[in-house]
């Protein structure tokens, strides 16, 4: 494939990579969230963190019935299995908490309850940050709370954390999208550049190439200080002479100017020469004036441009090397 094309595919293909990405993150963050058992106790308890004293017997009987559904080993499977392991410790502290109040019917200790559940809540959004957000999304995410039902987001974390992935994802797909571009960007610049410094024109000079004794007529279509591409006449008997050009050098000759070439890099209409020694640019003018289409600047290409190929040898003799155009050569 030509280095360019295959270039922009590969950043294409990034590209794609990073949507599959984006969109797969707020999908796995649903995994990562409170047992719901858990997470009803804690709707229970939330009240109860900011009140000091006797419980009502309707307060004790949602704790006892909260903690009916939960044993330790399985609250700590299902924390596992969530990726909130590392809560664990919190989570056994409030089921102690929790049924020492049921128990004794008395909230000794509402403070250190709010602390638990304010670090159960701060603990486990990290822990899902780090589970399920990209590396992009981590420098970007600054929330903590919002997991525990009756915390100031009341249910609404979650969606809203889905809707911050969304768009951190859509961030993360705007720069890949523009470190794309800039790439692509860069790479025609530099293309140009070239060319201008080369001053490499596209023209259509009748030309000779010859390997030894062997002449193979053909057409110069682009030409510049440092080398030139040659379009064949009779590409079957260019073909026979490859090897030969391959391990070794040939002739180009135009008009009275010959010159010595390697090959360079063979296309599938097109072969492209380097000079043994750059040309210089008077000796290229003077090459340039035997085109039969006036010369113009062509980006270095890393392929054969059909494009360029078709253009150049469909276009109508103007230049100056057109028949019945007088062209003086400068010695």
């Amino acid at each position: 494939m030509p280095q360019r094309f295959h270039f922009i595919g590969l950043a294409w293909r990034t590209l794609v990579v990073a949507l599959a990405i984006g969109f797969a993150v707020p999908v796995a963050a649903q995994n990562c969230q409170l047992p719901p058992e858990l997470a009803r106790l804690t709707r229970v308890l939330m009240p109860l963190s900011q009140s000091l004293g006797y419980l009502t017997d309707a307060q004790r009987a949602r704790i006892s019935d909260a903690l009916s559904g939960l044993s330790e080993d399985d609250v700590i499977a299902d924390l596992t299995e969530n990726g909130l392991q590392s809560t664990s410790s919190t989570v056994l502290d409030i089921l102690a908490t929790a049924d020492i109040a049921a128990s004794d019917g008395v909230m000794r200790n509402p403070r250190r309850l709010a602390n638990l559940l304010s670090d159960l809540d701060v603990q486990a959004t990290l822990a899902c940050q780090q589970a399920d957000m990209t590396f992009f999304q981590k420098i970007q995410s600054g929330r903590l709370g919002g997991f525990l039902p009756g915390s100031p987001s009341d249910g609404l974390s979650e969606p809203r954390s889905q809707r911050e992935q969304m768009v951190t994802a859509g961030n993360l797909i705007m720069v890949l999208a523009v470190l794309i571009g800039s790439f692509v960007g860069v790479d025609v610049l530099s293309r140009w550049i070239l060319a201008l410094v080369y001053n490499r024109k596209a023209c259509r000079i009748s030309a000779e190439l010859r390997v030894g004794s062997t002449v193979l007529k053909g057409r110069v279509i682009t030409l510049g200080k440092g080398g030139f591409r040659f379009y064949a006449a009779k590409p079957a008997a260019f073909d026979e002479q490859l090897p030969r050009m391959r391990s070794g050098k040939v002739r180009l000759q135009i008009g009275q100017h010959d010159v010595l070439a390697q090959i360079a890099t063979i296309h599938e209409k097109v072969t492209d020469f380097r000079f043994a020694q750059p040309i210089s640019l008077r000796t290229q003018k003077q090459m340039l004036r035997l085109s039969s289409i006036s010369p113009f600047y062509v980006k270095k290409s890393g392929d054969g441009d059909d494009a360029l190929v078709e253009k150049v040898i469909g276009a109508p003799e103007t230049g100056p090397g057109a028949p019945g155009r007088v062209t003086q050569q400068q010695s």
